[in-house]
């Protein structure tokens, strides 16, 4: 790797702050230019060590291989990039994990906030950073190379009020990938607001301003998510945790910003709480959770397309062949494979409600013909990682996590697994010296077995 230190001086900081945050909010920040984005004595202070030659073959481990990492990794050509408390890295895709770092980039005096990869059309894909200085830092995914500095800071308001916690690190809703014109933009959330950047000199394209609940009065966070070249944010007002508000969903177009439609659909389920949608980036729509009252794990879910504005059971336009598996009753029950394009179940498998903080499909991804489940205890057993055949639901093999009970699992197409016992809500900061939770990549047995 090639390294290098470097020192952007701003001049006076109040004068280089207010400079930036009007430059900024007028979309004219230009590439490396730096916005007032203070590491407490009025510069950038970095270090970056950029990649001295293309990343190596990848050469496939046997099965069995594992290397703990840092932080949900991002995967990029043969790279995987992962966050720590200062410092973003990449490594070769199955190197241990102590490798040395493909390239890196460093800051001592600011802790790392979100991480997101972002694919824009035409040029190599950029890793974007968020520090907890509102300083945000565009490297190339391939090289390391710094493509731009900038600041997230608009008029006092700050995107993040958190230091670094891996659990939160990657997948972030303040900050996104958001498909648009063929290619990715990177999307911030700064309070209630949403801004478009470009991902490759780190400029502001667009701005919407208050989107979501407008009452001052509700209790939920601002939920948005990407919907194919929209996006769909959840603009329900919600009074309390049990209130039982009609559904809203505002959609914006990615490219431009600009409100599209604003709808409030009734699902045709009678009387529920409506707790919010996530949306399937690959089918075009919004799947709307619904609890009926009276019960906690009741959820019942329908579909909402962004391209028309209508209304269907799930599954007749949200489900695709990339998504044919859903887990029911709030993951202590029920897994259930759909025919691909319909909601016609295929097959069903049950579980039991031995301890329900402890579910027995807690997360489940799936890669070519196979489903992977994370649970918590199969079958009133030790925590699993199991494999399912996604053709007719049969179980396939088992085999123990490789940390503790899995609160997140990816499958990729490589035969790969990411899996990670990261607390899913946490209410407390996170404590680099004393971790609470691993992140592991590993390639799993081919023919795992259960053994209780």
């Amino acid at each position: 790797m090639r390294e290098k230190n470097v020192r952007w001086a701003l001049g006076r900081r109040g004068q280089a702050t207010r400079l930036g945050l009007a430059a900024l909010a007028a979309g004219l920040v230009p590439p490396l230019m730096v916005a007032g984005c203070a590491d407490g004595a009025g510069e950038w202070d970095d270090k970056v060590s950029t990649a001295s030659a293309p990343a190596p073959e990848v050469q496939r481990p046997a099965a069995g291989f594992t290397a703990a990492l840092a932080s949900w990794p991002l995967f990029v050509d043969r790279l995987r990039v992962v966050g720590q408390e200062h410092r973003v890295l990449a490594q070769p895709l199955v190197a241990p994990a102590a490798a040395p770092a493909h390239w890196s980039y460093e800051r001592r005096r600011s802790e790392l906030n979100a991480l997101a990869l972002v694919r824009p059309a035409g040029r190599n894909p950029v890793i974007a950073s968020l520090w907890t200085d509102a300083g945000m830092v565009g490297l190339d995914a391939l090289t390391g190379d710094v493509l731009w500095r900038s600041e997230a800071v608009e008029f006092g308001k700050v995107p993040l009020s958190f230091p670094f916690d891996p659990s939160d690190l990657v997948g972030s809703t303040k900050f996104r990938p958001v498909s648009a014109d063929g290619g990715e933009i990177l999307v911030v959330q700064i309070d209630r607001d949403l801004v478009g950047v470009d991902p490759t000199n780190g400029t502001r394209l667009w701005r919407a301003e208050k989107v979501g609940c407008e009452s001052a009065h509700s209790t939920d966070p601002l939920k948005w998510w990407p919907v194919r070249g929209s996006i769909a944010v959840d603009a329900t007002c919600r009074q309390s945790s049990l209130s039982s508000e009609p559904v809203s969903i505002q959609v914006f177009d990615a490219r431009t910003g600009t409100k599209t439609q604003t709808t409030s659909p009734d699902p045709g389920l009678g009387e529920s709480r409506v707790r919010g949608f996530g949306c399937d980036q690959l089918a075009d729509c919004a799947g709307i959770e619904h609890y009926p009252v009276g019960e906690i794990l009741g959820r019942r879910s329908v579909a909402w397309t962004t391209r028309d504005g209508n209304l269907v059971r799930y599954g007749k336009a949200a489900r695709s062949a990339s998504d044919q598996i859903e887990v029911r009753q709030n993951g202590d029950f029920e897994l259930v494979g759909y025919t691909s394009g319909t909601d016609d179940i295929r097959w069903q498998v049950t579980g039991e409600a031995h301890d329900l903080s402890r579910p027995q499909f807690f997360d489940v991804d799936t890669s070519g013909d196979t489903a992977w489940v994370a649970s918590h205890s199969w079958n009133g057993g030790p925590p699993a990682l199991v494999r399912i055949n996604r053709a007719n639901g049969k179980i396939t093999g088992c085999q123990a996590p490789p940390a503790g009970a899995p609160t997140r699992i990816e499958a990729y197409d490589n035969g790969y697994l990411v899996v990670g016992d990261l607390p899913t809500d946490r209410t407390y900061a996170y404590d680099p010296d004393n971790p609470d939770g691993a992140v592991v990549l590993l390639v799993p047995d081919p023919a795992p077995t259960c053994t209780w």
